[in-house]
């Protein structure tokens, strides 16, 4: 499995952090997703990411994934959730790989190693329970 340095991600926008304060907080998820395939990481990496809200209870990240890259394992200590948007996704268990297509979802137990990969252009939601 190819490794991505996290070393190469830079910030290229502000944190705004006055968006994790509100009640209540609504997404154009295409718009954001056409955002971020504007900016510098998506044309060098095929990859970007964006925070979209970060709370006590969890963390809302949108990402797109160029077909054929990988995302390093991670470990999530909390329940993962996967949204996918658009294309396909593998993302790699300790059993087997399971395939998430556009419209599909994965709820992923406490403690699970994983990683992501690619088939298609993508575009995911993943939502962290806990902080």
């Amino acid at each position: 499995m190819a490794r991505l340095n996290p070393t190469t991600f830079t910030r290229h926008r502000p944190r705004p952090e006055s968006r994790f304060r509100k009640s209540a907080l609504a997404f154009d998820l295409w718009r954001e997703t056409n955002e971020l395939k504007l900016e510098k990481a998506w044309r060098l990496h095929g990859r970007n990411a964006k925070t979209l809200a970060k709370r006590a209870d969890g963390t809302l990240i949108l990402e797109i994934v160029s077909a054929g890259k990988l995302v390093m394992p991670h470990f999530a200590p909390s329940s993962v959730q996967i949204h996918v948007l658009s294309g396909r996704l593998r993302v790699h268990l300790r059993d087997s790989p399971v395939d998430v297509g556009a419209g599909h979802a994965l709820w992923l137990e406490p403690n699970l190693h994983y990683g992501l990969e690619a088939l298609e252009d993508c575009s995911y939601t993943l939502f962290v329970c806990g902080g």
